[in-house]
């Protein structure tokens, strides 16, 4: 009989320590959308407020871009830690918003579905 209540008490105790685990992470996960809303806030106003100039730099976004492009684990990485709002030039927010959408879709990332869905969306010529 102690033997039944051990294993049951050993089950029971496993149990809620995959429950702390599972309510860590998602503690852990609503921390860092908080802190992502957050940045995307301060980089919004920050924009917005036309004062000053936020740090960027051109030819850094133009390789994520490009890896995004051309590499699919490359798209999968800048896709699931970056947004548009994180790049300066609009051009490049714009380019990067019909990436993420497409990978969201699960479409193969590439110039040409880029491309024709930037032109689907008429955003094709101000992009260049």
């Amino acid at each position: 009989m102690l033997k039944v209540i051990a294993k049951k008490f050993s089950l029971l105790t496993i149990r809620v320590r995959v429950g702390i685990l599972i309510f860590n992470k998602g503690v852990a996960m609503a921390e860092r959308i908080s802190k992502k809303e957050q940045r995307e806030s301060e980089l919004r106003k920050a924009f917005e407020s036309g004062g000053r100039i936020l740090p960027n730099n051109f030819e850094a976004e133009q390789a994520v871009l490009g890896c995004a492009l051309i590499d699919s684990e490359a798209a999968l990485t800048v896709v699931s830690k970056l947004e548009p709002v994180d790049f300066y030039n609009e051009t490049h927010r714009n380019i990067f918003a019909v990436i993420k959408e497409l990978f969201s879709k699960s479409v193969s990332i590439d110039f040409v579905t880029v491309s024709d869905e930037l032109e689907k969306k008429g955003n094709l010529s101000a992009v260049g």
